[in-house]
């Protein structure tokens, strides 16, 4: 059977290294982004030591792997994981763990759930920026999980911890006595271009790509960096917005589960509101949260605009 040894949500950026856990370019010295970094070392020796043998690590995709032709709320990646490279991550393929994934599937099946299957799937810096973080090594088997964090597809915060506590019911049905991580990366509040499909906002052309824009996927991204680039260096520094209250305050909550059941109430009008666009990642974290079912003790939290949004760290069993 599954034993969960840790947990761990965390925020992701493009404007950092997970493998070496650095910015990515000198521009990108923020002082808050590089405590953030300082105590994500301390969390990657503290995961170290738990010799964990499987990571299910919850993460969103920007569009890079995932469209609307056919989009699904949750996708398992039961075969071979690919990272897409995004952001100057490695584009290579990592080790998946095909007999776990689909033993998890099966289970969550068991409980109401029905997420789609990948034999091949593509992850971004969404999911394979945690995992390099994490277990830098590359050897530990990884059980993505893409959660839909946009547009109609995204499933409500109270579906998301529901999908917490059947994953940890599945982890602890697993055949095979496994030492399991679970890792939450997304969030917190920061708003990026509109990329919901059904948002009056949203530039035509831009629609058009997340609906069918799978054959442009690696031309896109390179522009998407680029403009991201742009605000990074300060020619477009105004359109960065956070809002540290809101995410101190759901920090406070998601740190019990008490707290955890608090946000089921949310919807995703409410977080748009507060959050943004990106704050709707926060499901990712819901998932994880709810799968551990204990108290998360928070090791950083740092407002930073250099790298367009909060950046926080909390952990459980470590």
């Amino acid at each position: 059977m599954g034993r969960m040894v840790g947990c761990v949500v965390a925020s992701h950026a493009p404007f950092w290294d997970g493998r070496n856990l650095a910015p990515r370019h000198a521009g990108d010295q923020d002082r808050g982004g590089l405590r953030f970094l300082a105590a994500l070392r301390e969390v990657r020796a503290a995961v170290t030591g738990l010799d964990p043998t499987l990571a299910v690590v919850m993460g969103p995709d920007h569009f890079r792997n995932f469209f609307y032709d056919v989009l699904p709320a949750i996708c398992v990646g039961a075969d071979r994981v690919r990272s897409f490279g995004d952001f100057g991550s490695g584009r290579e393929d990592l080790p998946g763990a095909p007999r776990q994934a689909r033993q998890l599937v099966r289970r969550l099946q068991s409980r109401g759930f029905d997420p789609a299957v990948s034999l091949d799937m593509g992850i971004d810096h969404g999911i394979s920026q945690a995992y390099s973080a994490l277990f830098p090594s590359g050897e530990t088997a990884l059980v993505p999980v893409m959660v839909a964090c946009t547009g109609p597809a995204a499933m409500l915060p109270a579906r998301a911890l529901e999908l917490g506590r059947a994953l940890r019911r599945a982890i602890e049905e697993l055949d095979d006595d496994e030492r399991v991580v679970l890792v939450g990366s997304g969030g917190l509040a920061h708003w990026t271009p509109v990329l919901d499909p059904d948002d009056p906002g949203i530039d035509p052309g831009m629609r058009d790509y997340v609906v069918s824009g799978r054959a442009r996927a690696r031309e896109v991204a390179e522009a998407r960096e680029a403009a991201i680039a742009e605000i990074v260096g300060g020619r477009r520094a105004g359109e960065v917005r956070l809002n540290p209250e809101w995410d101190r305050w759901f920090l406070d909550q998601i740190s019990t589960p008490g707290g955890r059941a608090a946000l089921a109430h949310l919807s995703s009008e409410e977080i748009e509101a507060a959050a943004g666009n990106g704050g709707q990642e926060v499901r990712t974290w819901l998932v994880a949260a709810s799968a551990w079912d204990g108290d998360l003790d928070l090791r950083s939290y740092e407002p930073v605009p250099g790298w367009m949004t909060g950046m926080a760290c909390a952990v459980g069993g470590l």
